[in-house]
């Protein structure tokens, strides 16, 4: 299995090359770097996935700054565009729904749902939890819709059905943006 490069992940991703680079993924050594910003734009982790295959493990750049939301710094431009906001599960569900010009954060995992706060969702007259279709993702649906409510979040909180697509990439993959 050859390094993931920007072209390589474009065209298993469904994506243009161009795209990527405009929402800053970029390529290194080990493979391709998505940079992580948090709610100011400030830098945060940065992570790297050697290889397009997610069962290759992928590590973090920068361990003295913290892991936030992918996508935290494009929150004030969503919450001018538009009255939802998607959460989803991962860089590529997250890119799917950008290429689409869907609002949209991702967690780096199910279980990191701490790392939302009310500055992520307030604004928002809904927000939809586009997890993985599978144990990980239903276990998290009730999470996190409780975690917002924690947070103080009162909006509509909705479940998007995925089935009989694993996540939003691969729906993105299925229908190319019909």
């Amino acid at each position: 299995m050859a390094r993931a490069t920007i072209a390589t992940f474009a065209a298993a991703k469904g994506f243009d090359v161009e795209f990527l680079r405009r929402v800053g993924v970029t390529e290194c050594e080990r493979g391709l770097r998505f940079r992580y910003r948090d709610l100011d734009g400030s830098p945060a982790r940065t992570h790297v996935r050697p290889k397009l295959e997610s069962s290759h493990p992928s590590t973090w750049e920068n361990d003295a700054e913290r892991i936030v939301a992918y996508g935290s710094h494009l929150i004030r431009r969503f919450r001018e565009a538009g009255a939802s906001l998607a959460i989803c599960e991962g860089e590529s569900d997250a890119l799917s729904l950008w290429y689409h010009q869907r609002p949209a954060i991702a967690l780096p995992g199910t279980t990191m749902h701490a790392l939302l706060t009310l500055a992520h969702v307030e604004g928002f007259l809904e927000v939809l939890l586009a997890f993985d279709n599978d144990e990980a993702g239903e276990r998290a649906v009730p999470v996190v819709a409780a975690h917002l409510r924690s947070l103080g979040y009162t909006g509509r909180i909705r479940r998007l059905n995925l089935a009989p697509y694993k996540d939003v990439s691969d729906l993105h993959l299925a229908t190319r943006g019909a």
